[in-house]
């Protein structure tokens, strides 16, 4: 069995409310500056790895998966459609991954369906979460997804799970729901 990494972050408690608009962000659809927004915000994480922080030592970069951009892509969408903030998948017709309608996937369910490798051993794991604009003061994504990664950065757990030298591949994804981003990040271990 893999050795799983399973992280809740919540920005704030108590979803409530409806998700009537979305945008997808993510998964190199929008590209900022030319450079892609998956690129930006992984040179954003790299930039913290290469530091080190108070959870770790400087870690190696992180290289940029397709298919963790579509875990994480189809993650967020799925809470932000459902506006719920869950580890586990809706079950519904916006979780592609769930092994039945009602059934949510788990994020080793979602990595491993967009096709990312499963070796024996190797290391999975997510982080989620979602910003609200009047909190971080911005609608800009790229505010509000500095905002998500200074709150894992401040919690150990979170930190560490991001920091972990044995992650070798990211992806990560928002996708704007009314007032809020929700944010995956999915992380995987490729040697």
């Amino acid at each position: 069995m893999n050795i799983l990494y399973t992280t809740m972050l919540a920005l704030l408690l108590g979803l409530s409310g409806c998700a009537t608009k979305q945008e997808n962000i993510g998964n190199g659809n929008i590209n900022d500056t030319s450079i892609s927004t998956q690129s930006r915000m992984a040179q954003y994480v790299n930039s913290i790895r290469q530091q080190g922080a108070t959870c770790a030592p400087p870690a190696a970069p992180l290289r940029l998966n397709s298919a963790l951009e579509s875990a994480a892509a189809a993650h967020a969408k799925d809470m932000a459609l459902n506006n719920t903030l869950s580890h586990t998948g809706s079950g519904t017709a916006s979780d592609p991954a769930k092994s039945a309608l009602g059934v949510g996937s788990t994020h080793v369910d979602r990595i491993l369906y967009f096709g990312f490798p499963n070796k024996p051993g190797s290391l999975l794991g997510e982080n989620i979460s979602y910003s609200k604009f009047r909190i971080s003061g911005s609608k800009d994504y790229f505010v509000n997804f500095k905002k998500v990664i200074s709150n894992i950065m401040h919690d150990r757990t979170h930190c560490e799970i991001m920091m972990n030298p044995r992650f070798t591949d990211i992806g990560m994804a928002m996708y704007k729901s009314d007032d809020r981003y929700y944010f995956a990040m999915t992380l995987g271990e490729n040697k």
